[in-house]
């Protein structure tokens, strides 16, 4: 049975929020990040300071663990595209966590991937098995391929058993980036321009309890899901132009909306089939995208734009 986690990334967005609903299931947590986590306390004193790309600075972390939730990364794909070096480091820490289970033999580790993998191919919905390496967009998405690659390897080599969730564009709350819905509602506040790369640009959005919620459901059935990928989605598309309609009208802000042409590397279409995770454990999305967006709102709105 898996009690122990160590969660890399705790003070991410995922992370934090993991973190959260572990220690209200009463998990034993441990997080690792080199950053402080702002947002939670609690979360933030069960933290190691470590840099995932320093393999001796792991080397020094405790081992007594059931089981790695690794989500530390680079996350931001035009990031990559500006710094392709980004891609690599993700790939690094990925190693030197794979090599800290093997060397300490943890045999579990439950892995965020994300949608980025399928590319542009356009194929609809998505299932686990779409992956063409010549849809590959960008260099965080081939960082994400290299990294199941090497679980892949490590299960093959030295029996480390895996779950792989590939996410979608997950949203909701703990995010300060300039990741689309956190951004919108920034600049909706302050009743500044909505610019928006691509007209018909689509993407399927998920609430951020739905993923960790699948998550942590299949991680109660390791045993049973072990060694599989998993896509976690709403397997809904909407339109990046609609997403603005209606966080303009929540926000009851006056700003403009800008249609730009579409950016290098970033993927324009993209709808999930969550029906292999839903079918192995249960995992099936409650927050609609209208309910999501309300809910964001109030967060940002509480938390960070008075």
């Amino acid at each position: 049975m898996i009690r122990k986690i160590l969660v890399t990334g705790s003070s991410g967005v995922i992370g934090t929020r993991l973190c959260e609903k572990l220690l209200n299931e009463g998990y034993e947590v441990t997080g690792v990040d080199k950053r402080t986590n702002k947002w939670n306390k609690t979360v933030n004193n069960l933290t190691i300071k470590c840099d995932l790309l320093d393999a001796r600075a792991i080397e020094m972390l405790p081992t007594d663990f059931d089981l790695v939730f690794h989500l530390a990364a680079n996350s931001r794909v035009m990031e990559s595209v500006e710094e392709p070096e980004k891609g690599l480091e993700n790939i690094t820490m990925t190693f030197n966590i794979l090599n800290f289970l093997r060397k300490n033999e943890i045999n579990k580790i439950a892995f965020a991937s994300s949608r980025e993998v399928y590319g542009e191919g356009r194929i609809e919905p998505c299932k686990e098995t779409d992956v063409v390496l010549d849809n590959i967009k960008n260099p965080y998405a081939a960082s994400k391929v290299a990294c199941e690659a090497l679980i892949q390897a490590f299960k093959y080599c030295y029996g480390v058993e895996y779950v792989i969730f590939r996410l979608s564009n997950v949203y909701g709350m703990y995010d300060e980036t300039d990741r689309v819905i956190p951004l919108f509602i920034k600049l909706l506040k302050q009743n500044k321009p909505l610019k928006i790369y691509g007209e018909d640009k689509s993407l399927d959005f998920i609430y951020i309890d739905d993923v960790v919620d699948g998550m942590i459901r299949a991680i109660k059935k390791f045993d049973k899901v072990k060694n599989n990928t998993f896509n976690l989605c709403s397997g809904n598309v909407t339109k990046i132009i609609e997403v603005a309609q209606m966080l303009k009208k929540i926000t009851d802000s006056k700003s403009e909306i800008q249609i730009y042409p579409e950016r290098t590397g970033e993927v324009s279409y993209f709808r999930g089939d969550f029906s292999k995770a839903q079918n192995s454990f249960g995992f099936a999305p409650k927050t609609d995208l209208e309910k999501g967006l309300r809910l964001a709102v109030s967060w940002y709105c509480k938390n960070l734009y008075l």
